[in-house]
């Protein structure tokens, strides 16, 4: 009873009590959402730009108000990770990171082109290619594919400059195409056939993932040193990309100074 008359130890009590209330009936710490004249400036810049013609007051705190919806749904995106469970937003949000990190590009010099291209001369120069015929048939269309022997009778003469097969979405004469575009357009069978197989000799069929087709190999091109002259506009616009991602990639190992980074080895 002594305890209870003594001041401090009510004064301790009544703090306490008033601190238990306070925790209990303040209000909830909310997120700020700030709308500054810069902001409302900027929605009404942008809007005139879009209906040529200022809004008027109404249509100012109709900007005002859409502009705290997006706002309140951004974080609340952001809250539930859609940031990072959306591979389209993904992609958005780091194109525009990577944007706002670069410098401004100083328009390369003649020499600098020059120097550059003579580092990456390789990346310029064009490989084999070859012009060949192809005729396609639809194994679905037909219950009797062409033989051989056919081909080479009725195609003897062919040149590609009419229709040939079934229909195809590519021509029937391919020009000077690299290894690469062969395989991507019919396949790499049909891709390594082509680049080994001998002049004006009709083959085949092979099979796409279309169907068959047979092929003749007209031309054969061997691979071309490129000249600065011919790629200089190509060359100009690798060398600011190059230095546009430099510049990036500085800044962000800036910013992963900011970061602990673990990388978890799997169990075994």
């Amino acid at each position: 009873m002594k305890l209870l008359r003594n001041p401090l130890f009510l004064f301790i009590i009544l703090g306490f009590a008033a601190f238990l209330l306070y925790s209990w009936l303040k209000p909830e710490e909310r997120e700020e959402i700030r709308v500054t004249p810069q902001i409302v400036a900027d929605l009404v810049a942008q809007d005139e730009a879009l209906s040529l013609r200022k809004p008027d007051e109404e249509r100012t705190q109709e900007l005002i108000e859409n502009y705290i919806q997006e706002e309140i749904m951004l974080r609340e995106a952001f809250e539930l990770g859609y940031h990072t469970s959306d591979g389209r937003v993904r992609k958005r949000l780091l194109s525009l990171m990577r944007t706002s990190l670069q410098d401004q590009i100083a328009e390369p010099t003649y020499n600098q082109l020059q120097a550059y291209f003579e580092e990456n001369k390789r990346d310029y120069s064009t490989g084999e290619t070859r012009t060949f015929l192809q005729i396609y048939f639809d194994p679905s269309l037909n219950e009797v594919i062409p033989d051989l022997a056919t081909i080479n009778t009725q195609y003897a003469d062919y040149t590609g400059e009419e229709r040939a097969g079934d229909f195809a979405p590519v021509s029937n004469r391919q020009i000077e195409n690299s290894y690469e575009l062969v395989g991507r357009t019919f396949g790499k069978e049909i891709a390594d056939a082509v680049f080994n197989a001998e002049l004006n000799q009709w083959f085949g069929p092979l099979k796409s993932s279309a169907g068959l087709h047979y092929l003749k190999v007209l031309e054969v091109y061997a691979s071309e040193e490129a000249r600065f002259e011919d790629v200089e506009s190509f060359v100009s616009m690798d060398y600011v990309f190059k230095k546009t991602r430099e510049s990036q990639d500085e800044k962000i190992e800036l910013l992963r100074s900011k970061y602990n980074i673990v990388i978890e080895e799997d169990a075994k």
